[in-house]
């Protein structure tokens, strides 16, 4: 194996040689100088050369300077001629070696500049795009705490109306119920006078006078019987209609309550459908933050930054919302909408047939068909007044499901919020 020399070693056994070189002068030496300069320019791009080409660089000189015809001259001149000689290839070799030096060094400077430049750009590129998505979070997580609000509100108010409702429905059913039993203790009475007959008649025969005046008290006894009679059925005619007046009353009542908890529902509906499009796109926007945090922490961006920072806060506590307790919930307010909506139709119905069944043309009408009609409009009265007290009760237990969703991401909402 060659051994490896350095630039500076060539450099003193070239100086060497060319000192040999002079001892013999030659009218060729500025020639020769040329090319030992030539040479070493050559050699001095190596960082390190074989002794073989050191060696081989020697011989030549040797060769050449062998060669040369002798001049001869004195020995004070030659000398002065060899130092200036052994001077200038030197100053030559070290201002190639510099040049080369310096030229590295210089690209080694703009390697380092441009890789700096490269890193910061990327730095500038992560902080922008950091700063960005924190926007975006901030626009599309805001103003989620007001909408679960006014959706826990909505809700709230439709379970209070649809709650009246039961109440008032079956108030109206429970009034029915009694005004059908009072009419019925009605029809019978009436047959009951109907069918009215003297009681416990004995009839004096003795005389005619006598037994005039025996069917005359029988008479007055009995108008005195269905006198009574009459004054049963005139008083429950009259709690009867008194009855019918307050079904009709209450029916409108949960008319109101179920036209009430059917707006109230809708509006849930339509908070909820946009809320689940705002929770969603939130959702997405932490997402792309959790990326771009993750991207700036690789390009080193510092963690005391106040970008990093703001994404670390925000994180911590914007977890996410859940999406599926958002669709539930307008699901459920829709449902409640269409429940309250029948309920609404219902009592609504149910009021006008119990207006019309309590109307006087129709309870005077002694008629079989005009009493079939007023039985059958107070019984439909009272089964409308039954389904709208089914449709408030389950109006009922949707607004009191929706609420408990509405609180479900409510808390993480606001510190949420509170972070942004």
């Amino acid at each position: 194996m060659f051994k490896k020399v350095s630039v500076l070693t060539l450099v003193l056994a070239i100086s060497l040689e060319s000192a040999i070189a002079y001892s013999k002068p030659s009218k060729k030496r500025a020639g020769s100088n040329k090319k030992r300069v030539s040479a070493v320019k050559k050699m001095s791009k190596k960082t390190s050369v074989d002794v073989k080409d050191v060696e081989a660089i020697v011989e030549e000189k040797k060769a050449v300077v062998a060669s040369e015809p002798v001049v001869t001259s004195t020995p004070v001149v030659e000398t002065k001629i060899i130092d200036n000689s052994v001077t200038n290839d030197v100053d030559a070799v070290r201002a190639v070696v510099r040049d080369e030096l310096q030229a590295n060094n210089d690209l080694i400077a703009n390697m380092k500049k441009k890789e700096e430049e490269k890193k910061n750009e990327s730095l500038k590129k992560a902080k922008e795009s950091l700063s960005s998505k924190l926007d975006n979070v901030r626009n599309e997580c805001s103003g989620i705490k007001s909408n679960l609000d006014t959706i826990f509100g909505l809700s709230v108010a439709t379970t209070v109306s649809s709650g009246l409702g039961t109440l008032v429905s079956g108030g109206a059913l429970a009034v029915g119920l009694v005004k059908a039993n009072k009419d019925k203790k009605i029809e019978e009475k009436e047959a009951e006078l109907n069918l009215l007959t003297p009681k416990d008649i004995s009839l004096d025969t003795s005389s005619e006078e006598n037994l005039k005046k025996s069917v005359a008290s029988a008479l007055s006894d009995l108008d005195k019987d269905a006198e009574a009679l009459r004054a049963e059925i005139a008083k429950d005619e009259k709690t009867s209609k008194t009855l019918g007046h307050v079904r009709t009353g209450l029916m409108a009542g949960a008319t109101l309550t179920s036209a009430v908890s059917t707006g109230t529902s809708i509006g849930a509906t339509l908070s909820a459908t946009k809320l689940a499009e705002k929770m969603s796109s939130c959702n997405s926007a932490l997402s792309e933050l959790r990326l771009a945090k993750a991207t700036a922490e690789a390009e080193e961006v510092e963690a005391t930054d106040t970008l990093v920072v703001s994404a670390n806060n925000i994180l911590s506590v914007c977890t996410g919302y859940d999406e599926g307790n958002i669709k539930s919930l307008k699901n459920l307010a829709t449902a409640n909408s269409i429940v309250s909506g029948i309920g609404t139709m219902t009592a609504g119905a149910g009021t006008v047939t119990s207006f019309m069944a309590n109307k006087d043309s129709v309870r005077n009408d002694n008629t079989e068909a005009g009493k079939k009609k007023e039985k059958n409009l107070n019984t439909a009265s009272n089964i409308l007044a039954g389904v709208t007290l089914g449709t408030s009760a389950t109006s009922t237990t949707l607004s009191a499901v929706q609420i408990s969703k509405a609180k479900k991401d409510s808390d993480m909402a606001e510190k949420c919020e509170k972070a942004l």
